[in-house]
């Protein structure tokens, strides 16, 4: 119910880009992160949140280049646990 609340009020855009400040901070990425981040942030603005980490590998973040090829393993496993705080957020509305 809290995910169909958040698609329907849609979230901040800004608190969506705080919640990624920390990654952003510490990883300091290059500008093919900094455009998949800014397609995340859209996606999660428009639909509250990504429902399921394995649509990081599809469209529309499959392009222009994919998750995996462009974040080392440690820089997927803290993306992901910031995309699960969006859902888990979501959840508890």
């Amino acid at each position: 119910m809290g995910i169909l609340i958040r698609k329907i009020a849609k979230m901040d855009r800004d608190s969506a880009y705080a919640a990624f400040s920390t990654f952003i901070a510490e990883e300091r990425p290059n500008a093919e992160q900094n455009h998949f981040i800014n397609q995340v942030v859209d996606y999660i603005f428009e639909n509250g949140c990504v429902k399921d980490v394995l649509d990081l590998m599809k469209a529309p973040f499959d392009r222009p280049v994919k998750f995996n090829i462009i974040f080392t393993h440690d820089e997927q496993v803290e993306f992901v646990r910031v995309i699960n705080l969006f859902k888990e957020n979501a959840i508890v509305i």
